[in-house]
């Protein structure tokens, strides 16, 4: 049976070991985690969404600043994150909205049949 140390070495993972209930020790998931929160509350602020909307929307807010972060391209990288995982991410660049656009639904009523049963 292969240690966990081993299946690490193998997959080229850096382990970072640190001592349970310290999340100061954790500092670039920790920082990461603070960083996607402030831009979730950058946003709903800059919506102009008052409190109780924010707190509505603050998980929407953080999905939608992680998923923008995973598409766009940064100063540390020449490709988008997500491109490592699904080459077909970045076809959803041109269709980018701020967060908060308010935006319009509408339901048909009625559907028109393709077939016909006779």
């Amino acid at each position: 049976m292969k240690t966990i140390t081993e299946v690490f070495d193998k997959e080229g993972i850096k382990a970072e070991h640190t001592p349970p209930y310290s999340p100061e020790f954790n500092g670039d998931v920790e920082q990461r985690l603070t960083i996607l929160l402030r831009r979730a509350l950058a946003s709903t602020v800059n919506a102009g969404l008052n409190q109780e909307p924010r707190q509505l929307l603050w998980a929407e807010a953080v999905s939608y600043n992680n998923f923008t972060e995973n598409i766009t391209i940064s100063a540390r990288k020449d490709k988008p994150p997500a491109t490592f995982f699904n080459s077909d991410e970045t076809k959803w660049i041109p269709y980018l909205q701020p967060f908060g656009r308010v935006g319009i639904v509408t339901t048909k009523k009625s559907f028109k049949a393709k077939f016909k049963e006779n």
